[in-house]
């Protein structure tokens, strides 16, 4: 798991506020390393990036804004606790020095410094022996926060230096920003934007609205959802979609023409008590009817499960599919989501796929597959059945091995027939020991298909030779002994 550093300081205010997310009481899919830093050191570290988030002065942030985005909750700032000149005497000032903030006081009281600036404090009457410098009484007294501005005169004036009086915090890094949801208690980042070759997501905007709408209408794509009300529709975009998240269904932006084709994004994982599980995810993909066809559904996930796992640092990616839309299922399984089984919770029409970060790390759905069995046009369009003995054995083989995805499974899964697709080539696969017996297909290939073949199958690391039957042939042969051969002329 992925550790970030935060720094804050350690007033009692800070240590309160992030005491669960620092020791581990909230679910994150990041561990937490704490620094606990004056706020001065924290404004000047914070120039050079050197925490992934931290807490810094408002004045500070105008420098760091390249570096860190400003989060939307954490400020503090209130009536009567900016900055404060504190002296024993009234004096006039000249010449400034600085001291860390926890020294500040004691150091006017035994005399070594004529005054002290302190900022976000409240004099106790412990304090007595300093008093308070007339402009400062009188700013705070109005409700102002003065900008802090010692006088020049004589002697020495301690302060803590420093930008403003109001602490906020700012996540930096990778360039996402990050802020902990009290609705959901989950972790959530403000996502900047997510990019493919052909594709951005992004966080919704107003613009989105009457295209969102648009989509949302389809009932072709909703199915077998019903349409919502166009009210219930702007409701949501306006609720939901327009607040910026990390983790949540984001905008999907066709790159070149600008528009909205979608929505795409991750979920934090949650138990049936709706629990967050740590570290595990689901994955959500919506493509508008308009753009079906194009390979995007596949491009985005491809991005969020990477996403997940090299920056969110997931130890498994989930994604509940409806039994009867064939296509999302089939791009779970071009993304090295296993099919699980039904969803366990009753009456849902859901099946379950998922992905382990062991299955992700060894190539499962992020490798580009090559063109080496793309088909040539034909007019008819021949599935050939090969019976096996162990069904899973073979799909193994298929999947595995040769790049193939399973087009369907009779029973969701739990039957004895499934359909096997790479390209245009399909293959019904059915188990039956008793009607086991080697067939062989011919799988046409083009130019280019010829000439990578042979390389795919030995970085695949499958066995496969030349059978001369007339002509040369790649032949690789299944484990129930059904021959696939690929004529290497013509």
């Amino acid at each position: 798991m992925r550790t970030l550093t935060f720094g804050y300081s350690p007033c009692p205010n800070d240590t309160f506020a992030f005491h669960a997310l620092t020791h581990g009481l909230v679910a994150l899919p990041f561990a937490v390393r704490p620094v606990l830093l004056d706020i001065e050191e924290l404004n000047r570290r914070a120039h050079e990036g050197e925490f992934d988030f931290t807490k810094l002065s408002v004045g500070a942030f105008a420098g760091v804004g390249a570096r860190y985005t400003m989060l939307r909750s954490g400020a503090a700032l209130g009536h009567g606790v900016g900055p404060l000149v504190v002296t024993r005497t009234p004096t006039s000032l000249a010449e400034a020095v600085e001291m860390r903030y926890d020294r500040i006081l004691r150091a006017v009281a035994k005399g070594d410094v004529d005054a002290g600036l302190i900022i976000r404090l409240r004099l106790r009457a412990s304090d007595g022996e300093c008093g308070v410098c007339a402009g400062a009484r009188a700013g705070n007294e109005r409700g102002g926060v003065p900008a802090a501005h010692p006088a020049v005169r004589e002697r020495v004036v301690a302060g803590c230096g420093g930008g403003g009086a109001a602490g906020d915090c700012a996540i930096g890094g990778s360039g996402a920003g990050l802020r902990l949801s009290p609705e959901r208690h989950a972790p959530e980042c403000r996502m900047i934007r997510l990019e493919t070759d052909r594709l951005i997501l992004r966080d919704y905007e107003p613009r989105d609205l009457e295209t969102y709408i648009g989509i949302e209408s389809d009932a072709e794509y909703r199915r077998p959802q019903v349409v919502p009300t166009r009210a219930e529709l702007e409701r949501g975009f306006r609720d939901d979609l327009l607040v910026p998240k990390a983790l949540g269904l984001w905008a999907t932006e066709e790159r070149t023409s600008g528009r909205l084709i979608g929505r795409c994004g991750l979920y934090p994982r949650r138990t049936d008590a709706g629990d967050i599980v740590a570290a595990e995810y689901s994955l959500g993909y919506y493509i508008a009817r308009q753009a079906w066809g194009n390979g995007f559904a596949t491009e985005a996930g491809r991005a969020l499960v990477a996403h997940a796992f090299t920056v969110l640092g997931a130890t498994r990616v989930h994604a509940g599919v409806h039994r009867h839309n064939t296509r999302s299922r089939r791009v779970a399984l071009r993304l090295g989501l296993q099919l699980l089984g039904p969803d366990p919770n009753p009456g849902s029409p859901a099946l379950e796929y998922a992905v382990t970060r062991e299955e992700y790390a060894a190539g499962a759905g992020h490798r580009e597959r090559p063109p080496a069995f793309e088909a040539a046009a034909h007019r008819w369009y021949p599935r050939p059945v090969f019976f096996v003995a162990d069904l899973h054995r073979a799909l193994r083989h298929y999947t595995g091995a040769l790049g193939f995805v399973v087009k369907w499974h009779e029973a969701d899964g739990a039957g004895t027939v499934c359909q096997v697709d790479r390209s245009d080539c399909e293959i019904i696969l059915c188990e039956d020991p008793r009607r086991v017996a080697p067939a062989r297909v011919f799988i046409e290939l083009t130019a280019h298909g010829r000439d990578s073949l042979q390389q795919e199958l030995a970085a695949r690391g499958v066995p496969h030779d030349v059978l001369r039957w007339g002509y040369d042939n790649v032949r690789v042969v299944d484990p129930d002994g059904n021959e696939l051969l690929f004529p290497l002329d013509g």
